[in-house]
């Protein structure tokens, strides 16, 4: 199990657990369910590596 990150409560994802920051960009490790690829590219502002397979986070509640 994952610690939260960037103050995030209990059971929410941090931001940094999403991305990593890599040199030229970042990194996308997972996506929240509904939020497209484009949404994410859009709002990031920097280069964005996606991986061949993109888990999707698991919402609980």
């Amino acid at each position: 199990m994952r610690a939260a990150g960037n103050g995030a409560r209990r059971g929410q994802a941090g931001v940094d657990q999403l991305v990593e920051p890599i040199g030229e960009g970042f990194r996308i490790r997972e996506i929240a369910p509904g939020i497209t690829l484009d949404e994410v590219h859009a709002s990031v502002g920097c280069k964005l590596i996606v991986p061949e397979i993109l888990p999707t986070v698991r919402v609980v509640g």
